[in-house]
């Protein structure tokens, strides 16, 4: 369970990552028509991140590296997105969602977060100090 009220890191939901992935193209793969220049389909095992194209955003390993879990409401499954280097080619397109149990684990597997914007925070602290003539109230700002 993801507490979406907090600041910090967050897992994207899967039209972030969708958007995160396509950035204003067409292509089914995050940054190419071709699997090969963005994935690392076909492989014994994971690979070393950003060794192959990225998206028009710079992202690198949206597809075809490992699974990607997004946030999603339900409680029983998570949604996942991206393929992995063990998937057919249809499931690393970036319009493709798989769900699994949020307890599944696998070398298959993995996550992308992003920054949560942080709330401005702002705290105001009395002060007073002491002036020989009077004493006053003040604001520093904080």
């Amino acid at each position: 369970h993801c507490d979406s009220s907090a600041n910090g890191f967050r897992l994207l939901d899967s039209q972030e990552w969708e958007a995160a992935a396509r950035f204003n193209t067409d292509t089914p793969f995050a940054g190419s028509k071709d699997i090969s220049d963005v994935s690392w389909r076909n492989m014994q095992t994971s690979q070393p991140i950003a060794r192959l194209k990225p998206n028009r955003l710079g992202l690198f390993d949206m597809c075809g590296s490992v699974w990607q879990w997004c946030q999603n409401n339900d409680s029983t499954y998570a949604e996942r997105k991206g393929g992995s280097w063990l998937s057919e080619s249809r499931a690393c397109e970036v319009w493709f969602q798989s769900k699994r149990r949020q307890q599944y684990a696998s070398v298959v597997q993995g996550l992308r977060i992003c920054r949560k914007e942080f709330k401005e925070i702002t705290v105001k602290k009395e002060v007073k100090l002491p002036i020989e003539e009077e004493e006053e109230s003040w604001s520093d700002g904080w």
